[in-house]
């Protein structure tokens, strides 16, 4: 009876292994070998500061900020059930109807959604990250003509390849080019900073369908085509928007850093 309980065990033992050996390949799969992660990521976790220690992803797919960024609340939103695997809180809800209250978070982030929302719903989904940030949003995501003829170019490509169409990329053309005039409208004062090569994105876009290759998607951009990243043509853009330059402080917290925090806290008006 103890040799069979002993067996057991072992049995058991080398299954919760082989489980934390599955998850540690997936998540490394996902993250190491993900360029697109990063590349929708960086640019986002670069401005988000010690202040913002409540951030929500909106459109967070089935990673989400929370797999880069720790030591915050991490709040995941996504329409679909692929939110289940995002790292934080999960809800899955609309971004035309965030479930949250108004300012609920230090800031709102989105990568790389707002060009598969359907040009209608963007002005609503632009508000809705604005209603529920106290300080800041931060979007990433392609913006004008030369996004439109990147995508177009490498829906060709794809569909030469693999005689279909890439559902993602037909996604952004039927929504409709997100544009520089709608984001200002939307987000006055923000700021754009371009983040992405259109060359590179159709170069990594083609190598990342390829099966078995596109394992070496990272090595390939990290080694050859990284140096023509940040120039012109631009296919994607960083957007900065500000609500407040001040964090939301409470007396309870001037404890931690009280020289800064006590004049910021005594030069507000009562």
């Amino acid at each position: 009876m103890k040799k069979t309980r002993g067996i057991m065990k072992i049995q058991r033992d080398l299954f919760l292994n082989s489980v934390r050996v599955r998850r540690f390949v997936q998540f490394f799969g996902k993250i190491i070998l993900s360029v697109d992660f990063f590349l929708r990521y960086s640019s986002i976790i670069d401005n988000i500061d010690d202040y913002d220690r409540k951030v929500l992803d909106v459109g967070s797919g089935a990673l989400g900020i929370g797999y880069a960024l720790h030591g915050r609340k991490i709040v995941c939103v996504d329409i679909s059930d692929v939110v289940k695997t995002a790292l934080g809180e999960k809800i899955k809800a609309s971004a035309t109807n965030l479930p949250f209250k108004d300012g609920a978070f230090d800031v709102s982030v989105s990568a790389d959604m707002l060009e598969h929302v359907l040009g209608g719903f963007r002005e609503k989904v632009c508000s809705e990250l604005k209603r529920v940030s106290s300080r800041k949003v931060l979007l990433h995501c392609p913006i004008g003509e030369q996004s439109l003829k990147t995508d177009l170019r490498l829906l060709a490509t794809l569909h030469k390849i693999f005689g279909s169409y890439h559902e993602n990329i037909l996604e952004h053309i039927d929504s409709g080019t997100v544009t520089f005039s709608f984001l200002r409208a939307s987000f006055s004062g923000c700021s754009f900073k371009p983040t992405l090569n259109c060359n590179v994105l159709y170069v990594l876009g083609v190598i990342g369908s390829l099966p078995i290759i596109n394992l070496l998607t990272g090595i390939f951009y990290l080694l050859i085509i990284k140096r023509f990243d940040g120039k012109p043509p631009y296919y994607g853009y960083m957007i900065s928007f500000v609500a407040s330059k001040k964090p939301t402080i409470f007396r309870t917290d001037l404890g931690k850093k009280p020289h800064m925090l006590q004049r910021w806290y005594e030069s507000e008006p009562t």
